[in-house]
């Protein structure tokens, strides 16, 4: 995903255990809308739009994290 970003999340919120590279060896649960709406560039040069749910959704919204610089342990 080049350029992600999040268009839609849903009011329901989901909690999963979250660790990072960035971070060895720390874990803790973490709060984040448990569905969004995500447009992106893929390496094709299209843009795309998909809508991710569940462990993929909080999996998307870390790494976006990640792109405007903030750890998931400043959500804990």
């Amino acid at each position: 995903m080049i350029n992600p970003e999040i268009l839609k999340q849903s009011d329901t919120i989901q909690e999963y255990e979250e660790g990072c590279l960035s971070v060895p060896k720390v874990f803790e649960y973490i709060k984040r809308p448990s569905n969004i709406t995500v447009k992106f560039t893929a390496l094709d040069g299209e843009d795309y739009e998909i809508e991710a749910q569940g462990y993929n959704a909080q999996i998307i919204q870390h790494e976006i994290d990640h792109l405007e610089g903030i750890l998931f342990t400043e959500r804990m």
